[in-house]
């Protein structure tokens, strides 16, 4: 019953966080698969790295939590897959990469309910 419950809070959360900053995006994956108006939230995770010479790297990753259920059935995020988000200052493309050690996708809530996607800034226009 614990589980159900936390589970059902884990939902109520994204829905909550979609519709009060949630935006639109589209999600493309050349040949396969073309989603648009997608409702996701926008984050980052910042991730630093020594780079062993004594300079600390630090890098900055757009991520984008998405719920699962937007997708087909089997879906996965794949690297190279592309996030595109119109803003006022023009269309943003994403490439969906992993963030130094952090992976490309992971769940967002730990049942599955929405995915945080880390992704690249591509292109700007």
């Amino acid at each position: 019953m614990a589980r159900n419950l936390m589970q059902a809070g884990a939902a109520f959360l994204q829905n909550k966080m979609e519709t009060s900053a949630g935006v639109k995006i589209r999600y493309v994956r050349a040949g396969e698969i073309d989603l648009d108006e997608i409702p996701a939230v926008v984050g980052e995770s910042e991730v630093t790295a020594d780079n062993g010479a004594g300079t600390i790297n630090i890098a900055t990753s757009v991520d984008f939590t998405i719920r699962s259920e937007h997708f087909p059935v089997g879906f996965a995020p794949k690297k190279n897959d592309v996030i595109q988000w119109r803003r006022e200052c023009g269309l943003l493309e994403y490439r969906v990469l992993p963030a130094d050690f952090l992976p490309h996708y992971s769940s967002a809530d730990g049942y599955g309910i929405a995915w945080r996607i880390r992704t690249k800034l591509i292109t700007a226009s």
